[in-house]
């Protein structure tokens, strides 16, 4: 499993580290301190994200190679070549959210319009729905291949949509959030987010046991 995530995160790497890509996301990142200031911060969710959304390209890859096919005649499990994604996700979205922070701390020490507690949590945040997000799109990128993400991510934003709908429902769901103790909703966020990955695995590994 070790190798396959190397394997993985050097592709990755070596699209990401290219000079052209390095200056844009630098000049991205300098721009929305300039105009944004302490708000800067949503840019480098939405880079976290993208960078998830970058996972995609591996699926594309193994599709193109026929890697996984080479995986079956090596006889190596299912359950590694599944694993090894999901590791690969946990390194992308830790990776992000450390850059996230630093960022954000920096912004603190510039702006002084925030506390190391606030970034601390909304660091937290950040990885939080990072994971859930990639968690969720895994599974369609293995059912659907390149069409995946495209399917994902239109079925969550009707959700959202659908829920911004019914405003009543949110009301609800923000009198239950501020009803729990932050302990609380740390544990709830722990929870839910080992319960969605468990469904995401078991839905992954079923869907590449059936293309065998």
């Amino acid at each position: 499993m070790k190798g396959l995530v190397q394997k993985d995160i050097y592709q990755l790497t070596s699209s990401w580290f290219r000079p052209v890509r390095i200056f844009f996301v630098i000049a991205v990142l300098v721009a929305g301190m300039i105009f944004f200031k302490q708000d800067s911060s949503i840019i480098l969710v939405l880079l976290l994200l993208l960078m998830v959304n970058n996972i995609q390209s591996l699926f594309i890859k193994d599709s193109t190679n026929r890697w996984l096919s080479l995986l079956k005649s090596l006889k190596i499990s299912t359950f590694a070549v599944i694993g090894s994604r999901y590791i690969t996700l946990v390194v992308i979205c830790v990776y992000g959210t450390i850059l996230n922070f630093v960022y954000m701390l920096f912004s603190m020490f510039l702006f002084n319009t925030s506390t190391g507690i606030d970034v601390l949590v909304i660091s937290s945040t950040c990885l939080w729905v990072s994971l859930i997000y990639g968690l969720v799109i895994i599974p369609f990128l293995y059912a659907f291949k390149q069409n995946g993400l495209t399917l994902a991510i239109i079925i969550m934003f009707s959700c959202v949509a659908l829920l911004i709908k019914f405003s009543s429902a949110i009301t609800k769901l923000a009198y239950i959030i501020h009803s729990y103790s932050y302990v609380q909703l740390i544990l709830i966020a722990i929870v839910a987010l080992i319960g969605i990955g468990i469904i995401s695995m078991v839905v992954s590994y079923l869907i590449v046991e059936k293309e065998k």
